[in-house]
């Protein structure tokens, strides 16, 4: 697990833009399409480490990608019934919001 003890996805966000939050999603984005191979690492995910933010993005891209199997794993089953960002987050400066599971969890793409 130390291995990913530097991963993004742990990151103090505080001072994070849209673009940093855009970064993080194209991240777990990447990570997904390749579960099988990242099985290690998603194994290692240490959700209580993590912000609100990059725990609806885990969720986002996991239900995009259609891999809802990832939440039987131990550390992401929380992730099933996460609820919507209280603050919207924008991943671009002026989002379009035309994917719904965005919108869904309250952020702007």
């Amino acid at each position: 697990m130390d291995n990913y003890f530097h991963a993004p996805y742990y990151a103090d966000q505080t001072d994070w833009k849209h673009d940093d939050f855009y970064q993080l999603n194209r991240y777990f984005s990447r990570l997904f399409t390749f579960a099988a191979r990242r099985m290690e690492e998603i194994q290692a995910m240490d959700l209580s480490q993590m912000t609100d933010e990059t725990k609806v993005l885990i969720c986002i891209i996991i239900r995009f990608q259609n891999k809802k199997s990832l939440f039987e794993l131990d550390n992401l089953a929380e992730l099933r019934n996460i609820e919507p960002l209280k603050e919207k987050l924008n991943l671009v400066e002026n989002p379009m919001d035309l994917h719904d599971m965005y919108k869904k969890y309250n952020v702007g793409w």
